[in-house]
């Protein structure tokens, strides 16, 4: 019965920082995760250790790895709930621009996914290493953002064609920031590839519709790489598609429209 009370605390904390976190409560939301995580660890070295723990040494890896799992769910608040719990603590800190802690937070996660032998919650792990690329893009950590988008992208692969699969707009996010990165590296050719990558799931994503500011501005970009390569005449044609959504999302008479035209205009 206490561990039953236990579990469903632990269960209605997460929901709580869950409900913060969607509704941008952050700093709340991070005390909510943060007393998951406490409680969790408390339990966990009160009910783990001593024979527990000896029983684990003396089992082949994969049956140590399922005994953790069925002794964390006699709590039913399992290692998996834990995960996403400390998951959510790291995205709340990063919202609250506590950027070294979410880095710290968010690395643990990682470290702690990697050492389960099964993990069947591939977005999760998926968006840890996102945000974490996004974490280190922040602090300006260029070599470990890529890193980290890298891992994404391949895991994001692993999951094509399943229900778990990863939405085009996320997808071409993480293209977005490789291509930035790619940018501010001076890889000008890589930086090319990584944007017509991030067009291409852009207007997956868009269902074709071209007329959006997102697309318009992966249109401004695309030409001004174009630029740095000295394609010149590739950057024209990029601009001058921006140009057609600018006009026709603002009109041919605003100050939007007019710089857009000012840079086609200095393309040529």
């Amino acid at each position: 019965m206490e561990r039953r009370l236990a579990s469903n605390c632990l269960h209605l904390l997460a929901l709580k920082g869950e409900c913060q976190l969607l509704s941008e409560q952050f700093a709340p939301g991070a005390q909510s995760f943060n007393q998951v995580c406490h409680l969790y660890n408390y339990w966990d070295f009160q009910t783990q250790k001593g024979q527990v723990e000896q029983a684990e040494e003396k089992l082949p890896p994969d049956e140590a790895h399922l005994m953790r799992k069925l002794n964390s769910s006699a709590l039913e608040f399992g290692v998996d709930d834990y995960i996403k719990a400390r998951a959510g603590l790291a995205e709340c800190l990063m919202n609250c621009d506590r950027l070294d802690e979410a880095i710290e937070k968010f690395e643990g996660v990682k470290t702690k996914i990697e050492a389960e032998v099964v993990f069947d919650k591939p977005i999760l792990f998926i968006n840890v290493c996102n945000q974490l690329g996004n974490c280190y893009l922040k602090v300006g950590d260029l070599e470990a953002a890529k890193s980290s988008f890298k891992q994404s992208l391949r895991l994001i692969k692993k999951v094509e064609g399943t229900v778990d699969r990863v939405g085009d707009s996320i997808v071409g996010r993480i293209y977005l920031n490789l291509g930035i990165i790619a940018t501010t590296q001076g890889d000008h050719e890589q930086a090319l590839y990584l944007h017509e990558k991030c067009l291409e799931h852009k207007l997956k994503s868009a269902h074709g519709n071209m007329n959006t500011e997102q697309i318009m501005a992966q249109f401004v970009m695309l030409a001004h790489v174009c630029q740095k390569l000295s394609q010149n005449e590739e950057a024209c044609c990029f601009f001058e598609k921006a140009l057609t959504i600018c006009r026709s999302l603002h009109g041919d008479f605003t100050e939007t429209t007019a710089y857009s035209m000012m840079q086609l205009a200095n393309a040529y």
